[in-house]
């Protein structure tokens, strides 16, 4: 196998993006302003690595390249909730199932199928516990007007550790 093709293929290798983060050094809110947040940027030819800041990305563009934007936006997936005894339930959305969600639900031995969950602050929201699934996760279904509406209302940013 050619060198290149070697190389190329190290980059799509899974585990070489493993590695021990800590915790102190994860970002829990942007930098301002947004353009002095960090950009690792490689030389090619020399193979070197070089760390330098977002507003420095006008040296490395040049006539003809293409920039792609990512606009997505992170979801502010983590609801607190509460039980009808008044206990406090947290919920974290995982993934939208049909017009269901995965969730992580807190305290999850507590929280069975067929229960239901209250918002105090949204008295016309309420979750529905559909099914149990293992290590905390489970099925639910928004009673809401506007579920997406809801949740970027209701909703904090799920910041590591998750």
């Amino acid at each position: 196998m050619p060198h290149t093709e070697e190389k190329n293929e190290k980059l799509y290798d899974r585990k070489a993006y493993e590695f021990e983060l800590p915790p102190h050094l994860i970002a829990q809110y942007p930098v301002e302003p947004r353009d002095h947040s960090r950009l690792l940027v490689l030389d090619r030819q020399s193979g070197k690595w070089e760390d330098r800041f977002f507003y420095d990305i006008k040296h490395y563009l040049h006539a003809g390249d293409t920039l792609v934007l990512n606009k997505t936006r992170v979801l502010p997936a983590r609801l607190f909730a509460v039980k009808d005894t008044g206990a406090r339930v947290e919920i974290l959305l995982l993934s939208k199932k049909g017009n269901c969600w995965e969730a992580l639900v807190r305290p999850a031995r507590r929280i069975k199928s067929g229960q239901r969950l209250y918002f105090p602050d949204y008295p016309d929201v309420q979750v529905e516990i559909i099914d149990e699934l293992e290590e905390g996760r489970r099925i639910l279904r928004f009673h809401a007007d506007s579920e997406e509406e809801f949740i970027h209302k209701a909703g904090f940013m799920a910041l590591p550790p998750y």
